[in-house]
């Protein structure tokens, strides 16, 4: 039963090389993070896991030894006095602060390469065998070198809390109490490591889940400026001469293509969802626009039977635009589109057909890109999108989940 609280040791420290294992492969293949970070980040755990395994070879030699110092256990606390630069380079990454010249981080390396060389230096002189031998004399004990390794590891201990501190305001509350209680002896240090370990790996997936989120708001952003220069220039030209031929219409089409940009420009502000109506509105603006430049060429049916949801901005009106960009041409016949919605299982469908020549999914074009962009804010929110596209007839159906 003596040997209980260190085979506990060796089970928590086991587990922390595990996980930082786990960890670095976790952070070596999420795609978004720059190689620097993906770097920083496999070190620092690597380190942590370094730290658990000296402190496995220290924990089985004292139950071999029986619970007796050994020379390992001189240094077991080496790799956790490391660590202590690499978190604050971590705080200091995190809160997208310089790290190079950032002065606590300077200190808190300069004070650990001290600690570590003043341990080296008094395990090469026999320091910890004096002072652990029975009897041993105070001068073995209290000596200038042990003294200076005491205040300095002592400085480490309070400059870390400190820059902790400084830097409150911008962590979560969990990084400040956890990464605030790391460096203190309030807790055995395999549960400092596990639950550092922990907070780094939810807070990376954080990070991640933000950098998604950004992504798909620049997709969004990318949607807005795919706008195809030839149909504002079209657009522009036919106001022009409609200007003389037909005045009332050309402050319609005016009055319509206005309304589109203003939709389409502020959408970029937009996020999360929005009320479908609001997506049909600028539906509307953008065909009333094509409408009135090619005439007979182009019709619309709407049957909207439900249209109390939301979706992400962009959605519907990139993709009547497609039809349009496809299924409008003077060797083709006159492009009917049918825009629709209905309630389904679990959610709401939108469905836009139209009878155009069709179009190849695995075509990269501008189009497929603001269709591969309208994919992805979709599953963001639970969505799907699904294409079917034959010479005749084209179905782009979009679900919306509840």
């Amino acid at each position: 039963m003596k040997d209980l609280p260190l085979i506990f040791d060796l089970a928590f420290n086991f587990t922390a090389i595990f996980l930082g294992i786990i960890a670095t492969v976790l952070v070596c293949f999420i795609g978004d993070y720059e190689k620097r970070s993906k770097w920083s980040l496999s070190v620092l755990f690597i380190m942590l896991s370094f730290s658990s395994a000296f402190m496995i070879a220290e924990t089985a030699l004292n139950i071999s030894q029986g619970n007796k110092t050994s020379v390992i256990g001189y240094f077991s606390y080496i790799p956790t006095i490391a660590l202590m630069p690499m978190i604050t380079a971590y705080i200091l990454y995190r809160t997208n602060e310089k790290i190079a010249k950032n002065k606590y981080f300077i200190s808190v390396c300069s004070l650990t390469v001290l600690s570590v060389l003043t341990t080296v230096y008094m395990a090469v002189n026999g320091y910890y065998e004096k002072s652990a031998a029975q009897g041993a004399a105070i001068k073995d004990i209290i000596t200038p070198v042990a003294v200076f390794s005491l205040i300095v590891t002592f400085a480490i201990y309070i400059i870390v809390p400190v820059f902790v501190i400084s830097t409150k305001k911008k962590l979560t509350r969990a990084q400040f109490v956890l990464f605030l209680l790391f460096p203190l002896p309030v807790m055995p240090i395999f549960s400092n490591v596990l639950i550092l370990e922990l907070l780094i790996i939810f807070d990376i997936i954080d990070e991640y889940k933000k950098q998604k989120k950004d992504n798909i708001r620049k997709q969004a952003q990318i949607a807005v400026l795919q706008m195809r220069p030839h149909f504002i220039y079209n657009t522009m030209t036919s106001i022009y001469y409609l200007c003389e031929q037909d005045p009332e219409k050309a402050q319609k089409v005016t009055l319509d293509f206005t309304n589109y940009l203003k939709k389409n420009f502020t959408a970029i502000a937009k996020e999360g969802t929005v009320p479908f109506e609001e997506e049909l509105d600028h539906t509307k603006a953008y065909l009333a626009v094509e409408q009135a430049r090619f005439s007979d060429k182009l019709s619309v049916e709407f049957n909207i039977t439900v249209a109390s949801f939301r979706l992400p901005p962009l959605t519907l009106q990139p993709i009547v635009e497609n039809a349009v960009k496809h299924g409008v041409s003077p060797e083709l016949k006159p492009l009917n589109i049918k825009i629709f919605t209905k309630e389904v299982k679990g959610g709401y469908e939108i469905a836009v057909e139209d009878n155009g020549p069709g179009f190849s999914q695995i075509n990269n074009d501008d189009p497929h890109i603001a269709i591969e962009n309208i994919e992805e804010r979709l599953k963001s929110i639970g969505g799907t999108l699904k294409i079917d596209s034959k010479p005749g007839k084209t179905t782009v159906t979009i679900f919306i989940p509840n």
